[in-house]
């Protein structure tokens, strides 16, 4: 078995929502339905439809699957599952999206951990490290701009805004040997046509772990050339390797119809 194994599924017979086991060395960390709740000035979304696949594709040794889903009131939301197997991260996360800027737009996900780990928060950093029932450091989640809360068994993300979209990654750090070292990360000022690009409409980030850099970029709207550190876009979504001296090695890049 792979030290490292991400399983979706969604739109089953007997489950119509989004499910994940994710499993580092054998084990089971994450399992079950991912759960969700959008409301729009205090008003409840649903469904309009079921779950469709709009990307799943293999590409430097990372896996990338990404669903789409239409709520009510013009809403719709997207999932992403990457999983990059070398560095050993799992990044996953919901962008939703809404046909006009909306206020007070709320966002709620839920999701189950084994009852075999111990969760401790880290400040002031509002990051999660895991441990086994031996106190061993197994995996660290980096919750970015959500506010994260959990339990026993559940990670609860929240998040509000006012605009017409919003990305909320998380990134798991499933490397132990790399969960001692230093950590960061930073909302990055995206760029177009020399003006800045509000976060409704494009978000991205750089992540430190130890003495690797990442870059991640989401796209909130249709093709547009943007700059982020340095680096040129065209792309709804990158995540790539950042080094000072070479620059930007890319892992992964999407393009999808919003």
């Amino acid at each position: 078995m792979k030290d490292l194994a991400l399983a979706v599924r969604y739109n089953t017979s007997d489950n119509p929502d989004v499910s994940q086991e994710v499993h580092l060395h054998g084990e089971p960390v994450l399992f079950g339905t991912w759960h969700f709740a959008v409301q729009c000035q205090d008003k409840q979304l649903k469904p309009a439809g079921i779950w469709t696949e709009t990307c799943n594709y293999t590409e430097n040794n990372c896996e990338y699957l990404e669903l789409d889903l239409p709520l009510t009131r013009g809403f719709r939301i997207q999932r992403f599952f990457l999983l990059n197997n070398k560095d050993q991260l799992l990044l996953l996360g919901d962008t939703v999206f809404s046909e006009k800027k909306c206020r007070n737009v709320s966002y709620q996900s839920a999701l189950y951990h084994s009852p075999e780990l111990n969760v401790q928060p880290e400040k002031p950093f509002s990051s999660l490290l895991f441990h086994t029932k031996k106190n061993k450091p197994l995996f660290r989640v980096l919750p970015f701009d959500e506010s994260v809360q959990m339990d026993e068994t559940t990670l609860t993300i929240q998040r509000q805004w006012t605009g017409q979209a919003c990305f909320m990654p998380l990134l798991f750090d499933l490397k132990p040997q790399r969960l001692g070292k230093s950590f960061l990360w930073k909302r990055l000022t995206v760029g177009e046509n020399r003006q800045l690009v509000p976060e409704d409409k494009a978000a991205g980030y750089r992540i430190q772990l130890g003495s690797e850099q990442f870059l991640l970029y989401r796209s909130m709207t249709a093709m547009a050339n943007r700059t982020v550190l340095g680096h040129n876009l065209v792309d709804d979504f990158c995540f790539a390797r950042f080094a000072p001296k070479s620059g930007v090695e890319t892992l992964v890049t999407v393009q999808i119809e919003n």
